[in-house]
């Protein structure tokens, strides 16, 4: 199996956060250095190739 690069941006402030490289299924949480918020990644390798992304913590300040 081939390794996939992804380029993950913040679902909130819509910068880069990460680029991975993907073989298989993979989840993430990482803070987005921009905007402070915390964002879950979760990349499902079935049929459809999906990556899924939500804030588990909003920055406040």
């Amino acid at each position: 199996m081939r390794k996939k690069q992804e380029r993950i941006t913040c679902p909130i402030c819509k910068k880069r956060i990460i680029d991975i490289k993907i073989n298989g299924d993979a989840a993430l949480e990482t803070k987005c250095i921009h905007c402070g918020n915390i964002i879950e990644v979760v990349y499902d390798n079935n049929s459809q190739p999906k990556i899924t992304k939500r804030v588990i913590g909003m920055n406040t300040s």
